[in-house]
């Protein structure tokens, strides 16, 4: 990635605690879930065919080095984050082992990792060869990609465009030759001849990389990743260009690109980057400030902060034109920034667990953020139905339908300017968020009811105008076959209702150790646990363990072992919800799943 800096934002927190031993599944809220004591209680997608294209399919992270101003630039040998420089072969694949599950219990099949001319060409190739050799053999793609040896430099020493033979005999074609002769007849392995080009002008740039598809002509097209012209930010010239047929092409993006300051301008800036490449383009870097911006809501369409809406935009692009798309990054980068639990880049969308001290278990600083992502590689939301227009529902007191070109289907629901005029929607199915798509001239609230009962009041921003429509996410729990009225009450201000629509929050596993203990709770070794740990020992009224800042959720599943049936209680920011029965596996090495509506 290229690059940057920007005044970074005041976390906020908020806690949650879940205790068993547990490797568990969680959809959920931002909110603190527990499990205490009520009383003492002893994948990844398979490599594409070598015909063909599918950008869809790949669904990544980037896996960095640490360093203070340039991730993987640099004339070293690379040390993943993870990795010790005293590390062999033999002892990176455990390592490698429990980072690539981690990330696949995310969705994650593919994970680029930088190269560079020391790195292959040094005894540490072997070592390093470990983490592609282990990636690959649990089912992973890996994608080498070469960052240049200068701080941001976006060229290789001797590689000039003026003579292209350059491409070979420099150290940039030397080192190409190593990774080639090495994993060409790995399918899972993957080539990006040079991580953001910017300072080769388009002409060289695609001149320097159509030299390098010829020379390496023993690696299948559809494992190459031809990146787009400066920062890999447009890959439009090389789509028409018949030297590139059959390669996939890269793209980056950030909002500190520039390009959009709002949700369609960055639609327009990033289909512009594009245009009819849809079917070859793998979006290789994006991202968005998510380390412990807790209070960017990356799900809430309604908002003005322009890196929400840029994140918003790429994965509803991303899905939409079945790109792929990964991550950067996922673990490592530049350690621009410290906490109490260590340093961090502000990209990161995993962190190192602080109550361990050890690389893994990674915990998630922003479920939102982590949501949009598993979101544009078409995991989706809960099934749900489609959305219901206005004009489906019941309407109340004033409230009538009214044509609107800007509505979604040329109708919205207006006049709902007293108190008691609304609109009903019927025989909804069971979800934990409303989208409610309106326009207001001027902010206020308006009441939400379900099943004929307040549940709350919510602040409407103004849209500027009843011609312009905005998106409010909503948290609500809907029950099956329950009714939704939007209606005005007392102190409410007027709005228009375009449409609503249903939707769940995505099933984000988080292994037990990621929490903060109490009590007498500690971490220990497990085989049989998902990530290889369990928290145990929660014996006594108090132990347990508090997971923090967990997505929106109808349900928590819990991965569980117990000698002995009994109760553990569930608590949620702090107030206890309920006491729920855990069955007897037969003992503490059998693990089986508890599933709690919450």
């Amino acid at each position: 990635m290229p690059n940057h800096s920007q005044a970074r934002p005041q976390p906020t927190t908020a806690s949650s605690v879940l205790n068993r031993l547990i490797r568990f599944a969680i959809v959920c809220a931002l909110a603190t879930l527990v499990i205490v004591p009520a009383s003492g209680w002893p994948g990844a997608a398979p490599a594409h065919a070598d015909t063909g294209l599918d950008a869809g399919q790949y669904h990544g992270l980037v896996w960095s080095q640490w360093s203070e101003r340039d991730d993987n630039y640099c004339d070293c040998d690379l040390l993943l984050d993870g990795l010790s420089t005293t590390d062999t072969y033999a002892t990176v694949q455990p390592k490698t082992a429990a980072i690539v599950a981690q990330f696949q219990s995310l969705g994650v099949n593919t994970i680029r990792i930088p190269i560079n001319y020391k790195t292959a060409t040094d005894p540490w190739w072997n070592t390093y060869r470990g983490v592609i050799d282990q990636a690959t053999a649990q089912g992973v793609n890996i994608i080498l990609s070469y960052w240049t040896e200068g701080h941001d430099a976006g060229y290789s020493v001797g590689l000039d465009p003026a003579n292209l033979s350059t491409v070979a005999t420099s150290n940039f074609g030397k080192m190409w030759t190593a990774a080639v002769n090495t994993y060409q007849n790995n399918p899972r392995v993957y080539f990006d001849p040079m991580n953001e080009p910017h300072a080769y002008s388009a002409t060289d740039w695609l001149n320097i990389a159509a030299t390098w598809i010829a020379d390496n002509s023993a690696v299948p097209r559809n494992r190459m990743l031809i990146p787009g012209v400066r920062y890999d930010e447009d890959v439009t010239p090389l789509c028409n260009d018949s030297r590139f047929a059959g390669t996939y092409l890269a793209l980056h993006k950030y909002w500190f690109f520039g390009g959009g300051t709002s949700y369609d301008s960055w639609v327009k800036d990033f289909n512009s980057s594009i245009g009819q490449c849809a079917s070859r383009t793998i979006v290789e870097e994006f991202g968005s400030p998510v380390d412990l911006n807790t209070h960017l809501d990356f799900n809430d369409a309604a908002s003005t902060d322009n890196r929400v809406a840029f994140l918003r935009a790429m994965t509803d692009t991303i899905r939409k034109e079945n790109l792929g798309a990964i991550w950067c990054h996922g673990v490592g980068g530049r350690n621009t920034y410290t906490d109490g639990i260590g340093a961090y880049d502000e990209l990161n969308i995993l962190r190192n667990n602080s109550n361990t001290g050890s690389v893994t278990p990674f915990w998630t600083p922003n479920l939102s953020a982590l949501e949009r992502v598993k979101y544009a590689w078409g995991e989706g939301w809960d099934n749900l139905p489609e959305r219901q227009a206005a004009n489906a529902g019941v309407l109340q007191g004033g409230a009538r339908l009214e044509p609107h070109s800007g509505a979604w289907n040329g109708q919205n629901v207006g006049y709902m300017v007293n108190v008691g005029d609304g609109v009903t929607f019927q025989n909804l199915s069971a979800s934990p968020l409303l989208d409610v798509d309106y326009a207001a001239a001027a902010s206020g609230t308006f009441s939400v009811y379900v099943n004929g009962v307040k549940n709350q009041s919510v602040s409407f921003p103004s849209t500027g105008d009843w011609g312009t429509f905005a998106t409010k996410t909503v948290h609500v729990t809907v029950p099956a076959g329950a009714s939704i009225t939007l209606r005005n009450d007392s102190g409410d201000t007027a709005v228009n209702v375009d449409y609503i629509q249903q939707r769940g929050a995505m099933t984000v596993r988080q292994g037990a150790t990621v929490g903060q203990l109490r009590g007498g709770a500690r971490v220990e070794p497990h085989s049989g646990a998902w990530n290889g740990q369990n928290v145990g020992y929660m014996v006594n009224v108090g132990d347990g363990v508090t997971y923090s800042n967990l997505g929106v959720s109808d349900r928590l599943d819990i991965g569980f072992a117990a000698a002995a049936s009994g109760t553990f209680s569930l608590y949620v920011n702090g107030v206890k919800s309920q006491s729920v029965a855990f069955t007897a596996t037969g003992d503490w090495g059998t693990f089986t799943e508890k599933t709690v509506s919450v």
